[in-house]
This record gives structure tokens, sequence and C-alpha cells, in this order.
């Protein structure tokens, strides 16, 4: 289905909603917003729509009304977010707002591919050649442990993303080793063994 063809149907389930309740409510506008609006949904991802009403009710009530029995497309449940232009404001002021979180969301997923990649970059050097090809293994894995343990929820979508755990010290070193490239840690960008020069990217494919 394409954005239209979901907007269409949202807009005509919202209109049977409130005509089948008593709050006094019009749909100005319908538009799909979120991750799926953007291509970077998960598989677990809603349908998120926003609806500018015209109501005297409170949005709070509004969106009651319209979730109280979940509409479902495809098999994909639908998230209505119904918004007023006494409270948020209308979707020409709400809009902007959204599409800098869903901007900000993208480089994030963005970042997060990347550091997939150089982490399985990392694993198979570390796997095909033994833990002894990188220097700073043993601090990379002790990076890699402190990282975890300090950001459970980054490494929860990093695990999510391949769909994996991370569960032995070969695993942990390649993915401080990516974090390092990343700039996400830059106490560990550069090697503690100066051996070659370089970063530890160019390095490893030298």
């Amino acid at each position: 289905m394409t954005a239209e063809d979901i907007e269409n149907e949202v807009r005509d389930y919202i209109n049977s909603e409130f005509f089948g309740s008593v709050i006094s409510a019009k749909v100005e506008n319908v538009i799909l917003s979120g991750s799926r609006s953007r291509g970077i949904e998960n598989a677990g991802s809603d349908i998120d729509i926003v609806a500018e009403v015209s109501s005297p009710y409170k949005e709070d009530a509004l969106f009651n009304i319209l979730n109280e029995n979940p509409l479902e497309i495809s098999g994909i449940r639908v998230d209505i977010n119904p918004i007023r232009a006494e409270e948020t404001g209308t979707l020409e002021t709400y809009l902007p707002q959204a599409e800098k979180y869903l901007s900000e969301k993208m480089k994030h997923r963005e970042m997060l591919n990347t550091l997939r990649e150089r982490f399985s970059e990392y694993y198979n050097k570390l796997y095909e050649q033994g833990d002894s090809s990188l220097n700073g293994y043993e601090l990379a894995v002790e990076k890699g442990d402190e990282y975890i343990k300090q950001n459970p929820d980054l490494v929860g979508e990093f695990n999510q993303l391949r769909n994996d755990f991370i569960s032995s010290d070969r695993e942990t070193a390649a993915l401080a080793f990516a974090l390092a490239d990343a700039g996400i840690i830059s106490e560990f960008a550069k090697e503690p063994e100066p051996v070659q020069k370089g970063s530890i990217f160019a390095r490893m494919f030298h």
C-alpha cells in the first residue's frame, strides 16, 4: 500500500469511530509519520499516523477513542496520534518537529548499520587470523566490556539489528574496535602499541 492508501484508510476509520461515539470531532487532515514514512522501520514497528482534529475535547480523550480498538493494516498495528491546534498545534507546526526527530533517528540508524559492518569486519579478521592479529586485543576486550555495561540501550539496539547477542571476548573486542572507528569511545581511538602507523582500521586492511 502507498502512503496515500494508508492515510485514506485511516481517515475513514477515524470518521467511523467519531461517528459512533458521543464526541464531537472533525478530521482536518491525516498524514503517515514515524519510521515507516522514512523506510527506517523495524519488523515490529507500528504504522504511525498523525491526525489533525477539530474538537472541543482534549487530545487524550480523542486518543483513547481512536486507539481503544486498535486498527490494523496488513497485520500491522496503526498508532493514531490526534492533535488539536489548541494543544500540540496544527500539522503545519507539528511536522517540522517530527521531521527533525526522524532525521536524528535516521542518522542514528545509519550509525548502527556502519557499526555493524565494522564489527563484522573486525570479528572476521579475529576469527580467521587469531586474536593476536590485532594489537590491543586485551584492551579492546576490557573497553568493550566497560561500554556494554555502561550503555545497555545502544548495545541492545545493536544486538537487535544483528539479531544476536555479544557473548564472547572476541565479539566484545570487535565491538570495541568498531566503536573506536566510529569515534564513540574516543579514548580507544589509537592502538596502545605503536607498532605501525595509521588507524586501527587502516592497519587491519593494510
